[in-house]
């Protein structure tokens, strides 16, 4: 059982990131500044962040398929 608890911790991360990401601007800038964001454990900061940049990395990965998919695409 201890070893699902930080696959779960991480499942929350990646779902937490994903919908701040969803939040307009002037909606997540405040959350960051509010007690919410400073409540969380450093720990729990860092797995929000990290799986942030996880799908900033996936987000990134897809487009360079998408353009060299449509690359080839023109080459043919």
């Amino acid at each position: 059982m201890a070893d699902a608890e930080p696959d779960m911790d991480r499942i929350h991360a990646r779902l937490s990131a994903a919908l701040l990401r969803m939040l307009p601007n002037d909606v997540a800038e405040p959350f960051f500044k509010s007690d919410a964001w400073t409540r969380l454990t450093d720990a729990e900061r860092a797995l929000i962040i990290d799986a942030d940049a996880d799908m900033d990395e996936r987000d990134r990965r897809a487009r360079q398929r998408a353009r060299q998919e449509r690359a080839e695409k023109r080459r043919r």
